[in-house]
C-alpha cells in the first residue's frame, strides 16, 4: 500500500474500515483495538496462556523441552 494511502487512513480515517483487517494482521494487533481503541492492542497467544496456567514447578521442564525442539529444528 502506498505511504500516501496509509497516511490518509491514519490522519482522516477515510477508507480505514475497508483496510482494518489488513492493518490489524500486518501490525499484529487485535481488530477490536484497531477499530475502537478499546481492549488490549495485542492478545496473548495460546502458548502464552498455557504457560501462564502451568504450575510453577513445571515451568523449567517446559523451557527445556522448548530448547530441545528448537535445537532439533536447527538440525533438520
Amino acid at each position: 500500500m502506498p505511504v500516501s494511502t496509509y497516511n490518509l487512513h491514519e490522519n482522516s480515517g477515510r477508507g480505514i474500515m475497508r483496510n482494518a483487517v489488513r492493518y490489524a494482521l500486518f501490525f499484529k494487533v487485535s481488530l477490536d483495538w484497531m477499530i475502537t481503541g478499546r481492549g488490549a492492542p495485542r492478545g496473548r497467544s495460546e502458548a502464552e496462556r498455557l504457560i501462564e496456567e502451568l504450575p510453577t514447578d513445571a515451568l523449567p521442564q517446559v523451557v527445556e523441552f522448548m530448547k530441545f525442539v528448537k535445537e532439533r529444528g536447527r538440525r533438520s
